[in-house]
């Protein structure tokens, strides 16, 4: 089995910046935790992508499975195809160039396009007037789509490779305000060697090191600010991208983790005979 919609219901409840959003969550919130929690002791093995999932579930099933024990919930994270999100592209980086990805039409996406368009970009522009933002992804809400009023801001919608953005943006950032797992956004960035500058809650599911592997910054100023001088520095904004690489094939390879998926299934296949 595989959880985790209760933890991402608290979040999107309180930050969502659509009032209908929230007060949907907010209503589903107490009955998805309950189910959660009871449905982690209906299953052998569960997983889960994040050691900080993993509490979040244990604890809503704190009481409901004290008859069967603790369950039997595991952590194995997302990977990275290796060989297709690589470094070498022929072409350079387009100066002064930021990219934002993922699915358009999902809540906590259309929050953090809009937070960072509104709180953060003036600040960096403030400073880097020059300053291009690429959003990319699928089906983008309206309130998207309306930002590409602005030309220094792209609205892809739908591509049918999302590597050239990535691999051609001076920066990937990800300001993700609430969210639960690991988010394929950063590891996709950080496998094509692009520096990202992210929130705690973007790299809180990942065993990095923020100012090595990642810059992490929460405040739209000091986001900007780090935005700005990596920005200035093609040297630091160089080490940021080959740290990032290394992170991601050190922890995210898909050969290595498809192993250790494996061997939890032919562990539960064992234990029932």
């Amino acid at each position: 089995a595989a959880a985790g919609d209760g933890h991402r219901s608290r979040g999107a409840a309180a930050r969502s910046r659509r009032l209908l959003n929230r007060l949907i969550t907010r209503f589903e919130l107490g009955r998805t935790e309950r189910y959660e929690g009871w449905l982690l002791g209906q299953f052998e093995r569960s997983l889960v992508t994040s050691r900080i999932d993993r509490q979040a579930l244990l604890a809503l099933a704190e009481g409901q499975n004290a008859a069967s024990g603790k369950p039997d919930l595991r952590v194995i994270p997302n990977g990275v195809d290796l060989d297709y999100f690589g470094l070498e592209t022929g072409e350079p980086r387009e100066p002064a160039t930021l990219v934002l990805s993922g699915k358009m039409s999902y809540h906590a996406n259309v929050t953090m396009v809009t937070h960072f368009v509104r709180e953060i970009l003036p600040r960096v522009r403030a400073r880097r007037p020059e300053v291009k933002l690429w959003v990319v992804g699928k089906e983008p809400t309206p309130e998207i789509q309306a930002l590409a009023a602005d030309p220094a801001i792209t609205v892809t919608g739908t591509v049918a490779d999302m590597r050239p953005y990535l691999q051609r943006a001076t920066l990937a950032v990800a300001p993700v305000a609430y969210g639960v797992g690991i988010q394929n956004k950063v590891l996709e960035a950080m496998a094509c060697g692009t520096p990202v500058v992210s929130t705690p809650q973007s790299v809180s599911a990942l065993d990095l090191q923020p100012g090595r592997d990642v810059m992490v910054a929460d405040q739209p100023e000091a986001f900007a600010d780090t935005v700005t001088r990596l920005l200035d520095n093609p040297d630091w904004r160089g080490a940021i991208g080959r740290a990032g690489r290394r992170y991601v094939e050190t922890h995210h390879d898909w050969d290595h983790i498809a192993g250790r998926l494996e061997d939890t299934y032919y562990g539960v296949n064992a234990y029932a005979g």
